[in-house]
């Protein structure tokens, strides 16, 4: 992944970290402090490097091996808050740019009640994202490719 920050540019690289899975039976961490530090070292080292991962709640699916075999309680909340604490606190740290987004459409819009990605956090940083968002969403394609 590194090497395709040479190719897409800083910012550009975005992979996907399922959070909560770290904490999963029967190998996961015990306890939210390690989990949290061990995610975060790789969210530093990806964003030192200009990577800048984004993030999915893991979610406990029935048939799946880790759903099915083992007894896996609720991810704390404290966990998340913390993650994604650092995580801001790392993209401020190397002072990376917001992650380029191709378009805004409408069932993609995040913030007051619509948190669903880890973009929030970075998107707070824009004056305009709602007015972006507005723009893809009352010109369709055409807003997403322009600008005012």
């Amino acid at each position: 992944m590194i090497d395709e920050v040479d190719v897409f540019g800083e910012g550009n690289v975005r992979p996907n970290f399922v959070g909560g899975v770290e904490m999963a039976k029967p190998y996961g961490f015990e306890t939210v402090a390690e989990a949290v530090k061990s995610t975060s070292d790789g969210v530093d080292f990806m964003m030192s490097h200009g990577i800048i991962p984004r993030f999915n709640q893991w979610r406990r699916e029935p048939g799946s091996n880790l759903g099915s075999q083992w007894n896996q309680p609720p991810i704390p909340l404290e966990y998340y808050l913390q993650l994604m604490g650092n995580y801001y606190n790392t993209w401020k740290k190397y002072n990376l740019l917001m992650p380029r987004r191709e378009c805004v459409h409408p069932e993609r819009r995040i913030g007051s009640g619509h948190g669903t990605y880890d973009d929030i956090l970075l998107l707070n940083e824009l004056p305009d994202y709602e007015a972006a968002w507005d723009r893809g969403y009352n010109e369709g394609l055409k807003g997403c490719v322009t600008t005012q």
